[in-house]
C-alpha cells in the first residue's frame, strides 16, 4: 500500500497520469486537486497580505511568508503540472491563480526518479 502513496510523488507517474490505469488516475487526481487547492490558498494569503501592507514590519513578515512557501509551490508545480494543464482541471481555479501558475519558472523538470514504482 505504501508504494501506491509514493507514486503520487514520482514525476514519471504524475507527468503521465492521464495514461495510467483508472484507479491510480482517480486517486492521483484527488491528490493533485488537494495540492493545487492548498497552493491557491497560499497564493491568496500572500496576495491579500501584499495588498494590505501597512508598514515595513508587516512587509517583512509577508516577504518571509513567501520566501518560505515559494520553493514548495515551485516543487508542487513541477510535480503536478501535467494535471493542472489538463483543461477540465483548470476550471476549478480563479483566473489570477491560473495566470500566476502559468508564469512560474519551476526550475528544471525532472526526467527520471530514482524510486521505481511498478
Amino acid at each position: 500500500m505504501l508504494w501506491k502513496s509514493i507514486a503520487l510523488r514520482v514525476y514519471n507517474k504524475t507527468a503521465n497520469y492521464i495514461n495510467i490505469d483508472g484507479e491510480f488516475q482517480k486517486k492521483y487526481s484527488i491528490y493533485a486537486f488537494m495540492v493545487y487547492n492548498l497552493m491557491e490558498t497560499i497564493y491568496d494569503k500572500h496576495i491579500r497580505d501584499d495588498e494590505s501592507r501597512i508598514n515595513f514590519l508587516f512587509r517583512k513578515k509577508t516577504d518571509l511568508f513567501w520566501k518560505t512557501w515559494e520553493p514548495i509551490i515551485k516543487e508542487e508545480y513541477n510535480l503536478h503540472r501535467a494535471w493542472f494543464d489538463h483543461e477540465p482541471n483548470k476550471a476549478n481555479f480563479k483566473e489570477d491563480f491560473k495566470k500566476f501558475i502559468n508564469s512560474l519558472d519551476g526550475g528544471p523538470v525532472r526526467k527520471e526518479e530514482k524510486v521505481k514504482i511498478d
